[in-house]
């Protein structure tokens, strides 16, 4: 039941965001923030450094790596469910890996997600990111925004395949 309940709130809360967003109503909680959003990523490799904002998602399988590059904000930990194992780096930063992963983290952060199938991520913050969706033709959507003029309601694109260059996304609006 609980988490039929998660989901029915999730999917309640995008409704409200995707009827209000064309009214204005939706933006960025900071000057500059901006946004990224992957959707059904068949994703090979994500990268982001944020300096600031929150991230949230979940993915079918896949590797998570999580770094806390400011440990004085007094923020929580990122919050992952579903692995099946969690590794602390000699460095200090965190391995998750599993299946039917879900997370969130918010503040400074460096999120590397590798070997992942089936991703929806959400950003909203500063920093950047770098994505390639692998060395094969995935699916469709398999698509990403960063337009932070429609809060990443508008303006996908596919992700690109390897070989090709993975493709380097600022995350912030013009608005600084």
């Amino acid at each position: 039941m609980r988490p039929l309940l998660c989901a029915a709130v999730v999917l309640a809360s995008g409704l409200v965001v995707g009827i209000f967003a064309p009214l204005g109503a939706a933006s960025a909680t900071a000057p500059g923030d901006g946004c990224l959003v992957i959707q059904n990523g068949f994703v090979g490799n994500v990268s982001m450094v944020l300096t600031r904002g929150a991230v949230f998602g979940r993915m079918l399988s896949g590797t998570i790596t999580t770094e806390d590059t400011n440990q004085t904000d007094a923020l929580p930990p990122p919050k992952v469910i579903g692995v099946a194992t969690r590794t602390v780096l000699p460095d200090g930063r965190v391995r998750y890996k599993g299946d039917a992963i879900r997370f969130r983290t918010s503040g400074a952060v460096k999120i590397k997600i590798t070997e992942a199938t089936q991703v929806d991520l959400s950003v909203v913050g500063k920093g950047i990111a770098f994505l390639s969706a692998g060395t094969f033709n995935p699916p469709q959507p398999n698509v990403y925004s960063a337009d932070s003029a429609s809060f990443c309601g508008d303006n996908f694109f596919p992700l690109p395949i390897l070989p090709a260059k993975p493709v380097k996304v600022t995350i912030s609006s013009p608005d600084s």
